[in-house]
């Protein structure tokens, strides 16, 4: 609770339970917290890190955590709140390019994310040093957090570059996933939501399976390079349509980035539309038939929207006298 207290986080909740009333016995002994792995406000995370799993390289030291591989395994409980915390803080602090207060601990650690035997920890002390999230891979799971040096443009000022390039606007990222905050949900609700705006968790599951882990257009199967875009933007879209897998596609890198710009569309029967200004980025392209012969009658309806209001939005705007 000290170490928690002088990283600038608030303790005085730790007086009391979860009906408001002062807890029996000392503060820093009270479950709701004294178990957290991550500790948060609105401008400072801490994160508790082993130091059994810190390692050093040329850039200096730093730890990998496979938390996301995690979320998919983890028991329910208060364990898989834990990693939920830890990813969506992690995750966050690495789209806003924004530092972490570590809590470095040791002792005896679980042997596995599914092992029931609790870790025990012998020892805890504050790195007076910044850590930075650096790379964030969805893919293989793993988040890699570094002690010191600092964020340039999103790029890791060291010898070896590790920061992971974001396909989608941070900023738009990290102000969605503070709106989510202030819904009316569960936890569970909101951290499926937090993961759809990424296009990750069931979202993304849903679509791989949808399309047999290939780009909906090109049949493109390195799933490395495949992102779930959804078909009404996030900011047009309620709850319900920023889960449903019907309003969204699997597509490739590059097909992902200009959809979402709205400089390519698809008819209902799967052809592919696109803007003068995005023919240049298509000539690899030369047919649609994957998602001619795969589109559904829902999945129809919101390409139709897509293609409606998203569809070459700059020059609509242009020719109503709006400059984009």
């Amino acid at each position: 609770m000290n170490l928690v207290e002088a990283s600038g986080i608030d303790v005085s909740g730790w007086a009391v339970n979860s009906e408001g009333q002062p807890i029996r016995t000392a503060p820093n002994r009270n479950p709701q917290y004294c178990y957290g792995w991550t500790f948060t406000n609105e401008t400072t995370t801490v994160c508790c890190l082993w130091w059994e799993e810190m390692r050093e390289d040329a850039a200096g030291i730093y730890t990998r955590l496979h938390v996301l591989e995690h979320q998919k395994i983890v028991p329910s409980g208060v364990r898989k709140l834990h990693t939920d915390d830890l990813a969506e803080a992690l995750v966050s602090a690495h789209l806003r390019s924004t530092p972490i207060q570590v809590l470095v601990v040791s002792g005896e650690r679980r042997s596995s994310p599914t092992d029931q035997k609790p870790s025990k920890v012998k020892f805890r002390q504050k790195d007076p040093t910044p850590w930075y999230v650096t790379e964030v891979n969805y893919e293989r799971g793993w988040i890699v957090i570094r002690r010191g040096g600092r964020l340039v443009q999103g790029i890791w000022n060291s010898p070896i570059a590790l920061a992971q390039p974001l396909a989608q606007d941070p900023e738009a990222i990290a102000s969605d996933w503070e709106s989510i905050d202030s819904l009316d949900l569960s936890h569970t609700e909101k951290t499926a939501l937090r993961k759809a705006r990424i296009g990750q968790g069931s979202f993304r599951e849903a679509l791989l399976a949808r399309w047999g882990g290939k780009c909906a257009l090109t049949g493109i199967a390195v799933k490395e390079a495949l992102r779930a875009s959804h078909c009404v933007p996030w900011a047009k879209a309620d709850n319900t349509e920023r889960l449903s897998p019907k309003n969204g596609l699997l597509l490739s890198a590059t097909l992902d980035a200009l959809f979402d710009a709205g400089l390519i569309t698809f008819s209902e029967q799967g052809d592919l539309l696109s803007t003068p200004r995005a023919e240049k980025e298509l000539h690899n392209i030369t047919s649609a038939r994957r998602l001619r012969e795969n589109l559904d009658d829902q999945e129809k309806i919101f390409l139709r929207r897509h293609r409606l209001e998203e569809f070459d939005k700059a020059s609509r705007l242009k020719a109503k006298g709006f400059t984009s």
